[in-house]
């Protein structure tokens, strides 16, 4: 159960945020431009510039609005093609996105403007594990407020590699807080991490060079049929990556997977889990360690 695999070699960078020049420009490529960010990230919903959608579906007569109707019949998400998509997770109304689903002020784009525009499918999102969401519900609003209730997850990646055990939930503040205390992660904090691993090694070979060994923090939702899907990346040095990176248990989990080594606060519950097994309800309790690895 130590064996967390081969350590990272070189990821001790990550801790400084200094992924290099190419690193800074390949991050800036990312962040500043969605439609390329979906070309090297398969797990992204096809994205299509709205300019292309206009040119082969519009004819006179037809808005904007009935020609991305016949384009996404079961809804469509329109943003601009640097916006931030967290806008899009958390509900948040602006200029720059719209979703058909939610209504509001459509925005007024331009022939001219087109092309600064992208368009996607609307996934939707799955709602929170319903035991987290009422025990949110229980806590201080300030708390909360800052999560969606939407299952959304924040996975952190160094060098090509997602971190496990700093993988955090978006839309729920006490899955967070217990998963300091259950000794198991849930099923979809595991599949997020495990998702991520599998868009670092499959983006495409002319890509690899320049962008699996950048840091991220990247989210990943889960649709109403709990598959998963990449919303964005956050690479570092695009002004857009992780905010949670700062926190301890997180560069906690990043210098184990270096070393190829548990998280210390991981150890130390599966110590505490694991003498309590010796005291009685052993099979439970080892049952949801095992369900940790």
């Amino acid at each position: 159960r130590e064996n967390m695999g081969a350590a990272i070699p070189g990821a001790e960078k990550v801790m400084t945020n200094s992924p290099g020049p190419l690193g800074v420009e390949a991050s800036n490529w990312l962040g500043a431009d969605k439609q390329f960010e979906s070309e090297v990230f398969k797990g992204i919903p096809h994205t299509d510039n709205v300019a292309d959608v206009m040119k082969t579906l519009g004819s006179p007569g037809k808005t904007k609005k009935q020609v991305f109707d016949q384009l996404h019949p079961e809804g469509w998400v329109l943003k601009k093609n640097n916006a931030g998509s967290t806008l899009q997770t958390m509900g948040t109304k602006s200029p720059d996105l719209y979703i058909s689903q939610r209504g509001g002020n459509f925005p007024r784009i331009t022939a001219k403007g087109q092309e600064k525009w992208i368009i996607q499918p609307d996934a939707g999102l799955a709602k929170e594990n319903i035991v987290f969401r009422l025990l949110d519900r229980l806590l201080p609003k300030n708390m909360t407020d800052r999560f969606s209730g939407s299952s959304e997850y924040r996975v952190h990646a160094v060098n090509g590699k997602a971190i496990d055990y700093a993988t955090v939930n978006r839309g729920s503040f006490s899955e967070n807080m217990l998963e300091h205390i259950l000794p198991f992660r849930t099923s979809r904090q595991r599949r997020a991490t495990q998702f991520v691993q599998q868009q670092l090694d499959g983006m495409p070979s002319e890509h690899k060079g320049d962008f699996r060994k950048l840091t991220y923090g990247m989210d990943v939702g889960f649709d109403k049929s709990n598959n998963p899907f990449l919303i964005e990346t956050n690479p570092n040095s695009a002004g857009s990556t992780s905010g949670w990176s700062i926190h301890p248990y997180i560069q906690d989990a990043i210098r184990a997977k270096i070393k190829g080594t548990l998280p210390n606060y991981v150890k130390a519950r599966r110590a505490i889990y694991g003498g309590a097994a010796g005291i009685g309800g052993g099979a439970i309790v080892n049952n949801m360690i095992q369900g940790d690895e």
